[in-house]
C-alpha cells in the first residue's frame, strides 16, 4: 500500500470514528436506554414490571438526564472543536450532529438502528442545532 493510499485510508477511520462517536452523543442527549456494569446491565426502555414503572426509576432517569446533558453537549462540542482542528468537514460534524444520513460508505460493522423521530421543540433539540451553529462557526 502507498504512503498516499495509507493516508487516505486512515483519513477516512478517523472520520468515520468521529461520526461515529458524535451520532452516539446525540443518541445519548435524547435518552439514556441502557446502563451496563461489569456484569450486569439495566434496561430502562422496558416500561412493564414493578421497577419500571416506579417513582425511584423516573425520578433517578430524570435526574440522570439532567446531569449527563450538559457534560454531552460540552463532549460534543469539544469532538466538533478537535475535529476541525484535525481537518475533518464541517458538513460531516453537522451531520452527524444533526441526525442526517451518514455521508462516509458504510464499513463492514454493524450499525445500530437509527433513533425513533424526536420531538423537535424539546431543549435537547435546540441545543443541538446551537451547537450545529456553532460548527459551522468554527469552520
Amino acid at each position: 500500500m502507498s504512503k498516499l493510499a495509507a493516508l487516505v485510508s486512515m483519513r477516512k477511520d478517523l472520520a468515520f470514528e468521529f461520526e461515529r462517536e458524535l451520532r452516539a452523543v446525540r443518541d445519548l442527549v435524547h435518552g439514556v436506554h441502557r446502563m451496563g456494569g461489569g456484569e450486569h446491565m439495566v434496561d430502562f426502555s422496558p416500561h412493564d414490571g414493578f421497577v419500571a414503572g416506579s417513582k425511584a426509576r423516573a425520578a433517578f432517569l430524570q435526574e440522570l438526564q439532567t446531569a449527563l446533558h450538559p457534560i454531552l453537549l460540552r463532549y460534543a462540542n469539544n469532538l466538533c472543536v478537535e475535529g476541525l482542528q484535525l481537518g475533518l468537514s464541517a458538513m460531516l460534524l453537522e451531520d452527524a450532529l444533526s441526525g442526517a444520513p451518514q455521508r462516509l460508505a458504510a464499513r463492514e460493522e454493524v450499525h445500530a438502528p437509527q433513533p425513533a423521530p424526536v420531538d423537535t421543540q424539546s431543549a435537547a433539540v435546540q441545543d443541538w442545532s446551537k451547537l450545529a451553529m456553532s460548527v459551522r462557526a468554527h469552520a
